[in-house]
């Protein structure tokens, strides 16, 4: 079966905080890169939508409806069988591609803290695939996983800090942790030896100049 052995029925929560939460089935879980992610091989996104819903995010754009787009940031799909997928590769390794983590949402985003797919995944990567992983977030809940990305190896971590002012941020990131949180985080990434990047994608209006 497709179906991943991580939830039953009642473990499944329908809401979390502000977001409500589906579970679904996925086709695929790696997907060929193109357009402007086309320096990569393959996207890997363990959610649809993403309940930090930053006002300004692309990827609301790429809802599959018009209703999603309004609603961008309040609802999250889980891609429940988003192990199975990725254990299919065993029978073809992947080897020597990038992999991008993630594109359309964040593989941290508040929901990972309980249901953990990410680190799962990561876990697969580690054990059977010699791959670099290039990881985007915005979540403090990166720095959990620096035991995994050691043991990969290849692996850069990019932090997403849009503004140097935290009334700015709460305009266009009210769900987010705050900037503090982030720099501290990234830090801990970076001192543990692991690859790491600030990336200031959109830049909002700053402070300090």
């Amino acid at each position: 079966s497709d179906q991943l052995s991580l939830f039953n029925e009642d473990d499944k929560k329908k809401k979390l905080g502000h977001a409500e939460i589906k579970y679904k089935n996925a086709s695929s879980i790696l997907t060929k890169a193109s357009g402007f992610m086309d320096s990569y091989d393959y996207t890997l996104n363990p959610y649809s939508g993403c309940s930090f819903g930053c006002t300004y995010c692309y990827a609301a754009f790429f809802s599959r409806n018009k209703e999603k787009m309004d609603n961008w940031g309040y609802w999250i799909e889980v891609k429940e069988n988003a192990m199975v997928m990725l254990k299919k590769k065993r029978k073809k390794p992947l080897k020597d591609v990038v992999v991008y983590m993630s594109s359309v949402t964040d593989p941290y985003q508040p929901i990972e803290k309980k249901l953990e797919i990410t680190r799962q995944l990561l876990k697969e990567f580690a054990d059977y695939h010699s791959i670099r992983l290039v990881v985007q977030t915005r979540a403090s809940l990166v720095t959990r996983d620096i035991d995994l990305f050691q043991k990969i190896g290849r692996v850069q971590v990019n932090m997403t800090v849009t503004t140097d002012s935290e009334e700015v941020r709460k305009v266009f990131e009210p769900f987010c942790p705050s900037n503090k949180v982030r720099l501290k985080a990234i830090k801990e990434i970076n001192d543990s030896g692991i690859q790491s990047c600030i990336t200031m994608t959109p830049l909002l209006p700053i402070k300090n100049a």
